[in-house]
């Protein structure tokens, strides 16, 4: 069962494409996700950026019309690791959800 109200009780955090793109390769080649952490600069949860990553590889979660690891608000070119505007919620459970922009 899927909640439809925007979940407000953390902020989640989201990693660059590019960066995830970069760890998938790494990751491929059998480096342990802690040294990818480490050479990527990502300051994160070792839980929670394996988590992404595997989320990145998934075909069904990275498909163009899943906007939760791409939504509009995240800056390519902004910092590694980012979190939401306060007038952007996720709505559902990550990663099936969705992220919908509230009134401000």
């Amino acid at each position: 069962m899927t909640n439809d109200k925007p979940r407000t009780s953390s902020r989640r955090m989201l990693v660059r494409l590019d960066i995830l793109e970069q760890a998938k390769v790494l990751k491929n080649l059998g480096v342990p996700v802690e040294a990818i952490k480490r050479s990527l600069n990502v300051d994160m949860s070792g839980l929670t950026f394996s988590n992404l990553l595997h989320y990145y590889s998934s075909p069904l979660i990275n498909h163009p019309k899943n906007n939760s690891l791409n939504p509009e608000w995240l800056d390519s070119e902004g910092a590694e690791i980012q979190v939401p505007p306060d007038n952007f919620k996720y709505r559902g459970r990550f990663p099936g959800g969705e992220w919908v922009k509230v009134a401000e």
